[in-house]
């Protein structure tokens, strides 16, 4: 296919056997493969908010860096059609929208893709049993403390026994909603985006007819693209509903986080960062 390959293994530095777990892919790598590896050793903190979460950026943030020491354009990472069901039902739980079910994309933007995103666990796990490759697998996957566990442990078993094919399912309304998603980043870009060009990054108006007219999905799409490109802040639910709000009533006004605020002035849509009292905009707002 004319690639050529490297590996790569990360130590998130959270259980003492990770390190020489990490040593001993790389010795069958080079052994059986003979391929590249790079070792990846990262000291994350136990404390804080959503350990999980955490060490994902920090592993991702690793490998994107060694992707561009070595001249890499792909970042191949082994995500199986089970983890895109359970990423399908924990957003679902979670109570995110409609196309946040796009769940995990299988290329994105950055390089990264996953190749193996069709395949069920099971069936790489008889792969690796017919070609006696090692397994090594982090007891973390077994540790019901956290939420992904419990879904792939207790939750995704139970709504399997009332349909064998969940798992395949969960993973085509992914396959959907991302279709959806594009189609509507596609007509959002073509709205939203010659308003952006130029524009200073501590306040920005949008004219109220240029989403308007449109449907309320892309409405919100729109609204979300111009206010997280504005302000480098993705907006909530709750805060797009009220902006969408805005599109149909003759004023009002949004609180953003970090001290950003959204209102509407006559046909206009304004976005302000710590907004002063000699703004002209402010001084409109308040007339």
């Amino acid at each position: 296919m004319g690639i050529q390959l490297s590996v790569a293994a990360v130590d998130h530095g959270l259980r003492p056997e990770s390190a020489a777990e990490v040593h001993q892919v790389g010795e069958w790598v080079q052994a059986e493969l003979g391929l590249p590896f790079y070792a990846l050793h990262l000291s994350l903190p136990r404390e804080g908010a959503s350990l999980q979460a955490r060490a994902r950026e920090a592993r991702y943030a690793a490998l994107r860096s060694l992707a561009t020491s070595l001249g890499a354009q792909r970042i191949a990472v082994g995500h199986s059609q089970d983890d895109q069901a359970e990423t399908v039902l924990e957003r679902l739980l979670r109570g995110n929208g409609l196309l946040s079910l796009s769940a995990i994309d299988p290329g994105r933007e950055d390089g990264v893709i996953r190749p193996l995103i069709d395949c069920r666990r099971g069936e790489l796990r008889s792969y690796a049993r017919r070609w006696r490759l090692p397994v090594l697998e982090d007891p973390s996957n077994r540790d019901p403390r956290f939420k992904r566990v419990r879904i792939r442990h207790e939750l995704l078993p139970m709504l399997s026994a009332e349909n064998p094919n969940l798992v395949p399912h969960l993973a085509n309304l992914a396959e959907e909603a991302r279709a959806l998603r594009t189609l509507l980043d596609t007509q959002a870009r073509a709205l939203v985006d010659p308003t952006l060009e130029g524009r200073e990054h501590r306040a920005a108006c949008l004219p109220v007819k240029l989403l308007k007219s449109a449907a309320p999905p892309l409405q919100s799409e729109g609204l979300r693209r111009w206010i997280e490109a504005t302000t480098g802040q993705r907006p909530g639910r709750a805060q797009l509903e009220a902006a969408a709000d805005l599109l149909q009533r003759g004023a009002g006004e949004v609180w953003l986080r970090a001290g950003w605020s959204l209102w509407r002035v006559s046909d206009e849509l304004h976005l302000e960062q710590n907004p002063s009292p000699s703004s002209e905009i402010v001084h409109r707002r308040q007339k």
